[in-house]
């Protein structure tokens, strides 16, 4: 039977669930001369700027530090991560961050994939030819536009509540236009 929670020796004050949950455990933390009792709690969890939850949490000499949140639950669960190596979200929602949807590829790896390959489509080195243009265009298929009109099925409950734009366009990484057109033929009523 798995464990329900980790703690690693580097934050030993935190709790590490298997669905993305960190809580710090009560203990007596020593501030000059004081001794402050830290409660029990459940962090909250806040967006980088690239997109990935973070967090920040205090290291065994008591520094504060940042860490993405899918680093953390795989080196509680899965060990070390190795040099030239990066946790990947296998449905590419950055915010899902259980366990079961982490993966650890090399950076190669995780370029290849056809949704990060569209995240970058506008990047310089696509419009310069860096990226395989094949590739590029196998990610803009009926497959993909399938995934995105699922990603607007859940956010929408099959159609019973209007979606944000933008809201829509972040979780289904597509562009303005094409969110647009998947919305309007979706959301009209019958």
């Amino acid at each position: 039977m798995e464990k329900e929670y980790v703690i690693l020796p580097q934050y030993p004050h935190y709790r590490i669930y298997r669905d993305g949950k960190v809580v710090r455990e009560e203990y007596i933390r020593v501030h000059g001369d004081k001794k402050i009792l830290m409660p029990v709690k459940v962090l909250k969890q806040h967006v980088s700027t690239n997109g990935y939850p973070a967090l920040c949490v205090r290291d065994t000499n008591d520094r504060v530090v940042k860490v993405y949140v899918h680093r953390l639950i795989w080196m509680a669960y899965k060990g070390e991560i190795p040099k030239g190596m990066e946790i990947s979200h296998i449905n590419s929602e950055r915010l899902d961050c259980r366990l079961e949807n982490l993966c650890i590829e090399s950076h190669q790896e995780n370029m290849n994939n056809p949704i990060t390959l569209i995240r970058f489509k506008w990047s310089n080195s696509i419009k310069s030819g860096k990226y395989n243009k094949e590739r590029l265009a196998k990610a803009s298929t009926k497959e993909y536009e399938a995934n995105a009109v699922k990603v607007y099925f859940l956010m929408s409950d099959y159609g019973t509540k209007p979606v944000k734009i933008m809201d829509y366009m972040s979780a289904a990484h597509i562009s303005f236009y094409r969110a647009r057109r998947i919305i309007g033929m979706y959301s009209r009523v019958a």
